[in-house]
């Protein structure tokens, strides 16, 4: 007999179990297992019945705020007016002003600050500086052309900067450069060795050639001693040097010789001018063009250049024939006494700062310097020092005149230039004047007084704002 399905389970229990009430259970299991769809169902019925409820109330409440009238607000208050008529009162609902565009403020020029003048050219192309008529007369500030080959002279007011004309040329280096003290001519030294350097002649104001010439021409004689330096003892008085130690003085414009001294140096003595500075190396002029002291082959002769009239002259330094390195030459500001710094070789050589009284020629102090140096031409700076200027003529070194040594050193901001050629005992220098680009910049002319005293060691830097000490 075949197995029922219960036999499985408990066999004494088999018949107290009616079946119906089996089966009765078995539909109440099925009821349970298939219970989480219908709660499923029941729970997405209430969550859109929730969402419909959200949407209604929702739409309700902004059709609510929609009709709202809005509750009046205070206007702001009206701003403080500090100046000027009462303002209107403001209205709330009104639009705000447009503000006022203003037109932009106009660039000024920079202005040079105190101790510097402005100058109207740039720093960086700046290569000289020559003076006249004294620290109240006149300077020409040579420059390089930034667009063109040549050179640009600005002539100004030494004290103020103030611009009195410009002179424009085509070539590329000017050997040597003439101011009058008036500021009218200029006078520009060009190299022409085969023909014999000339001088071209300009007016200041508007820049014009006036005059080209060759006061010593090589034309007929190749060896003749050739122009070396030009310079105004006068308004209208041109001087002329050439190397073999004559000179000559010519009236300008027409270049009539108003006197002269023929060339008498021999063997290898030459008058020179250091080619980097452009400094005299052996001949100087004071300060108001007057007096003239120049090399004779042994000494040195005092002229009165108007008439080239001899007024005194130095005791020998070498023999005739001999030879000496000259370093540098200058008359004392106050054209009392004049110095040179001079090397003589072979037997009692030496290397030697003299002084001699400008009038009579007598010495007046100086000697033997136990120290050599090698200065690019020098000025006085002060009654007892120097300035002994370096190849870059933008550092120079203090000489003292009584020990002879070097006791400090002074510089310009970088860039700059010393002027070499100063009207008295100052300190000349063009430098940049605190422009943004330094290197691009302005630049001003800066005067400063010799330090009393000047302690040893001393370091100082000429800037915009004159002179300071880097060691205080």
């Amino acid at each position: 007999m075949a197995r029922s399905r219960y036999e499985d389970e408990d066999d004494d229990d088999y018949e107290d179990r009616p079946r119906k009430r089996r089966r009765r259970d078995d539909d109440d299991d099925s009821d349970d297992r298939s219970g989480g769809g219908s709660n499923t169902a029941i729970i997405v019925v209430v969550a859109i019945i929730g969402v419909v409820a959200f949407v209604g109330i929702a739409a309700a409440l902004v059709f609510v705020l929609k009709n709202e009238r809005p509750a009046p607000q205070a206007a702001a208050p009206a701003p403080e007016v500090m100046e000027g008529p009462a303002a209107a009162p403001m209205n709330p609902l009104a639009k705000a002003p447009r503000p006022e565009v203003l037109p932009p403020a106009p660039v000024e020029t920079p202005k040079a600050p105190a101790g510097a003048v402005a100058l109207p050219c740039e720093i960086p192309s700046v290569s000289q500086v020559v003076f006249a008529g004294g620290p109240t007369g006149v300077a020409a500030v040579v420059s390089y052309q930034r667009a063109a080959a040549g050179l640009v002279i600005d002539v100004v007011q030494t004290g103020t900067g103030k611009a009195l004309g410009k002179v424009q040329t085509t070539e590329v280096f000017g050997d040597g450069f003439a101011l009058s003290p008036d500021g009218r001519w200029l006078g520009i030294l060009t190299s022409e060795p085969f023909e014999g350097n000339a001088v071209k002649l300009h007016t200041v104001a508007d820049g014009k050639e006036q005059a080209h010439f060759r006061p010593y021409s090589k034309k007929e004689d190749i060896t003749r001693p050739g122009l070396i330096w030009v310079g105004f003892v006068g308004p209208d008085l041109l001087l002329t040097i050439n190397e073999g130690g004559g000179f000559d003085v010519w009236g300008v414009p027409k270049m009539e010789r108003k006197a002269g001294v023929a060339a008498k140096l021999t063997g290898g003595s030459r008058i020179s001018v250091n080619g980097f500075t452009h400094a005299p190396a052996n001949f100087s002029l004071t300060m108001d063009g007057k007096a003239l002291a120049i090399f004779n082959g042994t000494g040195f002769t005092f002229y009165e250049t108007a008439t080239a009239t001899e007024t005194g002259r130095t005791e020998d330094l070498i023999r005739m024939g001999g030879s000496a390195l000259f370093s540098g030459s200058a008359f004392s500001p106050d054209g009392s006494r004049f110095a040179c710094y001079y090397q003589t070789f072979g037997a009692g050589a030496a290397t030697s700062l003299r002084i001699w009284d400008a009038k009579t020629g007598q010495n007046a102090g100086g000697g033997t310097v136990a120290k050599a140096q090698s200065p690019a031409g020098f000025a006085w700076w002060g009654p007892n020092h120097m300035l002994f200027w370096e190849g870059g003529i933008s550092t120079a070194k203090i000489f003292e005149v009584n020990s002879r040594q070097v006791v400090g050193n002074v510089r310009t901001t970088i860039p700059g230039k010393l002027g070499t050629t100063p009207p008295n005992g100052q300190m000349w220098g063009v430098v940049a004047f605190g422009n943004a680009n330094a290197l691009r910049g302005p630049a001003a002319l800066v005067r400063a007084d010799a330090p009393a005293p000047i302690p040893p060691n001393a370091d100082y830097e000429l800037s915009q704002f004159g002179l300071r000490a880097r060691n205080p």
